[in-house]
């Protein structure tokens, strides 16, 4: 093994470490805020170190066909895609003014707290499938 792999799971290591770590630290200190924004951060610079050990090596594109000019146009998001992502932002905007005018009366219905969680877990799935497809 060179110097270069050994270096590489190394990297590779110490995000596993530093992120155990930080979800450590998010149950341990799950009612201080400091110490969940430094979860938060020791979570984020373990992704960075996965990302700087390289241990998987350079993605290959080995399915290209000759006449395809934009080989990464096919994974892009459709308007079809962006369309339900509109959509799912604006059904979180119309679900949060109801739950908002229910806060105002006293809470007495509990179909405005339903549909705006659904609508958002709705939202947070189509906007992290865009967000990925968009890297």
């Amino acid at each position: 093994m060179t110097m270069v792999q050994k270096r590489r799971y190394g990297l590779f290591a110490l995000a596993i470490a530093v992120f155990l770590a930080g979800g450590a630290a998010i149950f341990a200190g799950f009612n201080n805020p400091l110490a969940l924004a430094f979860a938060g951060l020791m979570i984020v610079a373990s992704v960075r170190l996965v990302k700087a050990s390289n241990v998987h090596g350079e993605a290959r594109l080995t399915d290209v066909s000759l006449g395809n000019a934009d080989p990464d146009g096919a994974k892009r998001p459709g308007p079809l895609a962006w369309t339900v992502g509109i959509g799912s932002a604006a059904a979180v905007g119309i679900s949060f003014f109801y739950l908002y005018k229910d806060a105002v009366n006293g809470y007495h219905g509990i179909v405005p707290v339903y549909a705006f969680a659904a609508s958002a877990l709705v939202a947070a799935v189509v906007w992290s499938y865009l967000a990925a497809k968009l890297r």
